[in-house]
């Protein structure tokens, strides 16, 4: 197995950073990336995206094969073929270092309002015995659900360095996709819509079923008032009503975060 000793290597990077007279939010900018992330590397938390070796190299002064063997090569002669295989490979492996990792700081949250969205579906189906209408507010609950897991417990803080060097209007993590024509992710406005969506999730989780219970009576209610009540407009009121719920508070504030922080 080719690895990197993060500690080590962290410990290489902020001492070649600190001989250039380099911080490390200098250090960020020439890289595109947040300081956060180089104060990771230095700590040994994590390390860069393989992508980056070259121009991290070039800053600090070294060539690529010493940042990978985390430390500086006097008088460098040519190297034995077997040892250039085993820096290829480790290079070729750098990135398979870092696991992902599990938010634990929503974990707690996450569980409460996904056990307390869980029980009210259970609720609605077993007891108060939720028709067709009520099935608009379990599909939307589900995602909520789904989507909380992913974002709060295993969503990225940081993309890697090429959604930062070019403009990706598509992100890919694993079995999530996500694709916004228009939207350039980056590490500057992935985080804000991270924040958003763990947010909308979370209180979904907990809200939805009454507000849209709510919603659905002042609907019918008003039909009824104006004569134009029966089982089919209803229906299609209060699907129409549930699509145009997650459309305005879901995905039009995630788009327009997503070009504020652009």
């Amino acid at each position: 197995m080719f690895s990197i000793d993060k500690s080590e290597f962290g410990s290489f990077v902020s001492r070649l950073r600190k001989e250039k007279g380099i911080t490390q939010k200098e250090l960020a900018r020439k890289l595109y990336v947040s300081d956060k992330a180089v104060s990771k590397w230095e700590t040994g938390q994590s390390i860069p995206d393989v992508a980056l070796l070259v121009p991290l190299a070039e800053i600090l002064g070294v060539t690529v094969t010493e940042l990978l063997e985390c430390h500086r090569i006097e008088n460098p002669q040519p190297i034995p073929a077997e040892d250039v295989e085993t820096i290829v490979k480790k290079a070729v492996s750098y990135q398979k270092t870092e696991k992902r990792k599990l938010n634990t700081k929503w974990l707690i949250p996450y569980i409460i309002c996904a056990a307390i969205a869980l029980a009210q579906i259970w609720y609605m189906k077993y007891v108060f015995a939720y028709d067709a209408l009520m099935a608009n507010t379990v599909v939307p609950h589900i995602m909520s659900v789904i989507f909380g897991a992913y974002f709060c417990l295993f969503a990225k803080q940081e993309l890697p360095a090429f959604y930062d060097e070019n403009r990706l209007s598509f992100m890919s993590d694993g079995i999530f996709r996500m694709n916004m024509p228009g939207v350039h992710f980056n590490n500057s406005n992935w985080p804000n819509m991270v924040g958003y969506i763990r947010l909308w999730c979370l209180l979904c989780m907990v809200f939805m079923p009454l507000f849209f219970i709510v919603c659905y009576n002042v609907i019918i209610n008003g039909m009824i008032e104006i004569g134009l009540y029966s089982d089919g407009a209803v229906y299609s009121a209060v699907t129409m009503f549930s699509f145009c719920f997650i459309v305005i508070t879901l995905f039009v504030p995630v788009y327009f975060i997503a070009k504020k922080y652009e």
